[in-house]
């Protein structure tokens, strides 16, 4: 994770020289709330279901772990980070809650998803989606 410029900087130069053939993405660090949203069926079919949405409940996680579920701690299910963190159901505003709806249905076909599927999403600082 970097904090500014350099460190950024810094972090691609290593990442090209290690994966020289993968495309990167950088992203924003968004630190307010994160949710998991499941979907299943084929929109276009008229058969699909968004199911209710998953916070990730951060509130018991030892201080040394950073807020995000990296890959390394999801191969581990016995993993302290793991034991340390569950799913809750997420509570939203209305708004809220049909804006994520919206934003996983139009992610689950601008992807060409089909049959089931799980996005991920947090929130800013300042509780925009």
């Amino acid at each position: 994770m970097a904090h500014n410029r350099a460190d950024t900087i810094k972090g691609l130069k290593l990442l090209r020289e290690q994966h020289p053939e993968r495309p990167l993405l950088i992203q924003e660090f968004l630190s307010g709330r994160e949710f998991s949203i499941g979907m299943v069926g084929n929109p276009q079919c008229g058969d699909f279901e968004v199911f209710p949405p998953v916070e990730v409940d951060y509130s018991g996680l030892s201080p040394q772990f950073a807020r995000v579920q990296l890959e390394e701690f999801k191969r581990d299910g016995n993993s302290q980070f793991w034991q340390e963190t569950k799913e809750v159901r997420a509570q939203l505003t209305p708004e809220q809650h049909a804006q994520l709806r919206e934003y996983a249905r139009r992610m689950f076909v601008r992807c060409g998803v089909a049959d089931f599927a799980r996005m991920d999403f947090r929130m800013d600082r300042h509780g925009h989606i």
